[in-house]
């Protein structure tokens, strides 16, 4: 089983949808036209990939991905039931950037929610109501004022101007997305997870979806290409919440299970296990508990040999070295206890800000610190232990032994 680290998961969500996307846009501005085979994939697939996305928030309970897929469904339907091909009507374009202007701030709101068990909510009502108001709203002023409404909506292009050849967008719809765009980011950046990620490249691709003008099929192509980055998006959400332990953020007993089922050859098993960690938390409290296995975790993370590291339980870790003998991975281990040891965690008196400060003010109290320690028990594959379960109780003997003989240590 594959356990992607944080640094590779950021890559992963961060880099590869922009190239996909780079690589799409290169592809709408070739000469060619489309194949048969491509217009009729196109032709259901945005539908096919929004009813997935949809279906997988209702039943992992994320309805702000239902609430999306519900508005990227409504702008993709609208726009195709307009049978645009060639050029744009004034109608037309109208429609087409309205749905763009609104799109982002609806996208927004729908970030911003918090998560409910129950989707039928008087939220969901107002939801549906805002959006629409938004619908009834447009067509009644454009119906009443449609030169004034085509003017303002589409400026600078209804006088004439252009931002540049390749941008097919008026200035609303840009501000719209910029405004957008940057409080996504700016939220990401405070609070990362890989779901926020997907609903900003969501986001960022529907906006090259619209610059094609509703153009079919290159329009078709961009919502596809948004949609599956979202449900993948949310699939790996879900794959860290059944893998992955969400204090720490190693991988838990369910990939430690997984793993185990995989492994062959000669491999080492080590049981950490954080000192006094009992002492701590009733003298010190939950809080500083939990940061102490952060602290620990991320040590461990960094463990080299080809060590992978999981959240056992509790204060317990288990380390696994596939294709490695005792002494291959106990210089591994030892270096792993002193960068343990000479980790002091400050105590706090009150939680860092989440913004540095321009100036510190003086101290009147000084630091006080927390030493933390392991103890590690480790052992190997044999012919006596030949089954994971084996290594693991004779790895979880050894870590008795070296608590018995006044912890901090290693022992076999």
């Amino acid at each position: 089983m594959v356990v992607l680290t944080p640094t590779a998961k950021k890559f992963l969500v961060g880099i590869v949808p922009g190239i996909a996307a780079a690589a799409l846009y290169w592809y709408t501005t070739l000469p060619s036209e489309p194949s048969a085979l491509l217009e009729e994939f196109v032709s259901f697939s945005p539908y096919l990939l929004i009813a997935i996305a949809a279906g997988l928030g209702w039943f992992f309970n994320h309805h702000r991905i239902v609430y999306a897929m519900g508005l990227l469904g409504l702008s993709y339907a609208a726009i195709t039931s307009l049978g645009i091909a060639g050029e744009l009507s004034q109608q037309q374009r109208f429609i087409v950037n309205s749905l763009a202007f609104f799109l982002p701030l609806n996208f927004l709101a729908v970030s911003a929610l918090q998560e409910r068990r129950a989707f039928f909510t008087m939220r969901t009502l107002t939801f549906i109501i805002l959006v629409a108001f938004q619908i009834t709203t447009m067509y009644w002023l454009y119906g009443l004022y449609p030169r004034q409404m085509y003017n303002l909506l589409m400026f600078p292009m209804s006088t004439g101007h252009e931002l540049a050849s390749w941008i097919h967008l008026p200035f609303p719809v840009l501000f719209s997305y910029g405004f957008v765009i940057t409080a996504m980011i700016v939220r990401l950046a405070r609070n990362y997870s890989v779901l926020e990620a997907g609903m900003l490249w969501t986001l960022i691709i529907t906006l090259l979806a619209f610059n094609t003008e509703g153009q079919h099929p290159h329009f078709a192509l961009f919502v596809t290409l948004s949609t599956f980055i979202l449900t993948v998006s949310l699939l790996q959400t879900w794959y860290d919440f059944a893998y992955l332990d969400q204090l720490t953020g190693l991988p838990g007993r369910l990939a430690l299970n997984e793993t185990a089922k995989n492994v062959s050859g000669d491999y080492v098993v080590a049981m950490v296990d954080v000192d006094f960690f009992k002492k701590c938390n009733d003298a010190y409290g939950h809080d500083v508990g939990d940061q102490i296995l952060k602290l620990v975790a991320s040590k461990l993370r960094q463990v080299g040999g080809g060590g992978i590291a999981f959240r056992y339980g509790g204060e317990e870790f288990l380390i696994l070295f596939p294709n490695k003998h005792i002494k291959d991975a106990f210089p591994h281990l030892a270096a792993l206890r002193e960068a343990v040891e000479e980790s002091h965690m400050i105590l706090r008196s009150k939680p860092r800000p989440a913004i540095k400060p321009a100036s510190v003010p003086a101290r009147k109290q000084p630091l006080r610190y927390i030493n933390v320690t392991v103890s590690i028990g480790l052992a190997e594959k044999s012919e006596t232990s030949d089954s994971v379960n084996h290594v693991i109780k004779a790895a979880d003997e050894a870590l008795y032994r070296a608590k018995e003989r006044g912890r901090n240590r290693l022992s076999l």
